[in-house]
């Protein structure tokens, strides 16, 4: 494979910034994209004219259209782009902003993911996903019975542990840790701190994953400002670099609830080198251990395994033992979602945890703040990722 082309440092989040995040439907979608707009726009000393480009993840019914979106926020867009209605696409829309402002397309591009998943069409459009003619998108088959997302996030699971041996209590440190780090963060709608004993009381929701192994829905929004990086370098925060990324894998290897070889649901099963997954690390310059802290999507905090293989900060079945060690707290080797991420904080997509990278990077967390967080990595077991520097 041709090296990348060398996009390391070109360009630039200058501001990001989010809405409240609630368990009620509080707020219309476009108040919502309005408040976290607002917010980013403060964060980076920019007028709403000086943004020439959007980028939208979260279409109707759940979030709010591209049309709708501009028209409601009165901006002027010459680059503009939707992504389909599937959460695992918000790293894929920073990068299509960061190629649009390399390539000169626009100035200062918008990227939001707008959250409305508690509002009626928001349910609704989620309940119908399982009805598509072969399925839905994450493993269900309503000829199965399987009707729900997190069946297949399930089947993933337990295929995990009758692989490597993954315990309870090594599958429980997960959503403990996650609520660890919520607590420490006002902004986190699932705040209270559970223990192991909390976890292993928890009831069953699809066999093998706890009611603590899935995060709540939620509402809320979140706006990511990208420009160039010289015009970053003038602005008044300061700036986070975007060093490398690469796109999210598909293809009869992958399954969105798993890293290829697991054997999860269409998948074959073998052997899996996380070399396959370094693309934006030759990008940026860096390997695996020189990221200070990965964050991830994680609705069901088993997928936190997976992302950690995948990208080789463990090796096959080792993550579960990484895990009940402390490498993924705060303080430990590899901290993961220090916001609390999709689990604790909010289901924005992973949008809250790309505003949490650039707080992190800025040194602007208080209490949950990883010492001296020089480069922070996104990346999920389907594959996506960025490398963002301070």
């Amino acid at each position: 494979m041709d090296p990348p082309v060398n996009l390391r440092d070109r360009t630039a989040i200058i501001g990001a910034g989010s809405s409240a995040f609630t368990r009620t439907a509080e707020r219309s979608n476009i108040l919502l994209a309005a408040d976290a707009f607002q917010a980013a726009l403060a964060d980076a000393g920019l007028r709403r004219e000086d943004v020439d480009g959007v980028v939208n993840v979260l279409g109707r019914a759940s979030g709010i259209d591209l049309d709708e979106l501009v028209a409601g926020l009165g901006i002027e867009s010459r680059f503009s782009t939707q992504t389909w209605t599937h959460s695992r696409l918000m790293s894929t829309a920073i990068q299509h902003a960061c190629l649009a402002v390399a390539a000169g397309i626009a100035d200062v591009v918008a990227v939001f993911v707008v959250a409305g998943y508690l509002k009626p069409e928001g349910t609704a459009n989620r309940q119908h996903e399982a009805f598509r003619g072969r399925g839905g998108p994450h493993g269900e088959a309503p000829h199965y019975g399987i009707l729900t997302t997190m069946g297949g996030a399930a089947l993933a699971t337990r295929r995990y542990r009758e692989l490597y041996g993954l315990t309870d209590e090594q599958q429980g440190m997960l959503s403990v840790t996650l609520r660890r780090h919520a607590s420490l963060n006002p902004a986190a709608t699932m705040r209270k701190p559970i223990t192991l004993d909390d976890y292993r009381a928890s009831p069953f929701l699809v066999d093998p994953l706890r009611l603590y192994d899935v995060g709540p829905n939620t509402e809320g929004a979140c706006c990511i400002l990208v420009t160039r990086a010289g015009r970053a370098a003038d602005a008044p925060g300061k700036p986070v670099y975007v060093s490398g990324f690469q796109g999210m894998a598909m293809g009869p290897s992958e399954f969105v609830f798993s890293r290829p070889g697991l054997g999860a649901l269409h998948q074959p099963a073998g052997p899996f080198e996380a070399e396959r997954d370094q693309i934006a690390y030759r990008m940026a310059g860096v390997t695996p251990a020189d990221i200070d802290g990965l964050y991830t999507f994680d609705a069901f905090t088993t997928l936190i395994l997976f992302a950690l293989e995948r990208f080789g900060f463990c090796a096959a079945g080792e993550a579960g033992a990484f895990v009940a060690e402390g490498g993924i707290a705060l303080g430990g080797r590899l901290p993961v979602n220090t916001n609390g991420g999709i689990h604790s904080e909010a289901h924005v997509s992973g949008a809250n945890c790309v505003v949490e990278m650039v707080r992190q990077l800025r040194g602007e967390c208080g209490e949950r703040q990883i010492a001296d967080a020089r480069i922070l990595q996104w990346g999920d077991c389907f594959g996506d990722a960025l490398i963002l520097r301070n």
